[in-house]
């Protein structure tokens, strides 16, 4: 990530907490590779909980009315959300409606990696 942009997500109460939380990976080992990991409900539960709460942190901040998450500005911290998100949906977790218009917002602009600035 551009060092930029990691300051200025850590001048955001919360969001660098978030962003570093918002990975489903801990589902991901549990729910999709349980031949590996092995079947761990509690830490898929917990998983899910912790990603939850994290993804609310998000979406409260994106609730003043900003289209990204930085603000006025595509950024990589976008990219890296929304591609959170994807990785996310396919394991149940609901997004709230600010976070799915915020990940629709998003497919619809066409906006991609390379487009951040």
């Amino acid at each position: 990530m551009d060092d930029s942009i990691g300051r200025s997500v850590t001048r955001q109460p919360g969001l660098e907490a978030a962003m570093s939380a918002l990975r489903p990976g801990d589902t991901r080992r549990h729910v999709g590779l349980p031949h590996i990991y092995g079947e761990a409900p509690a830490a898929v539960d917990a998983a899910k909980s912790y990603f939850l709460r994290q993804a609310q942190v998000v979406s409260d901040l994106l609730d003043d009315g900003r289209p990204w998450l930085m603000g006025e500005a595509f950024t990589g911290a976008d990219i890296l959300l929304t591609s959170c998100f994807g990785m996310a949906l396919p394991y149940g977790l609901q997004l709230t409606e600010t976070l799915t218009a915020y990940r629709a917002r998003h497919r619809a602009s066409g906006l991609r990696r390379g487009d951040a600035g």
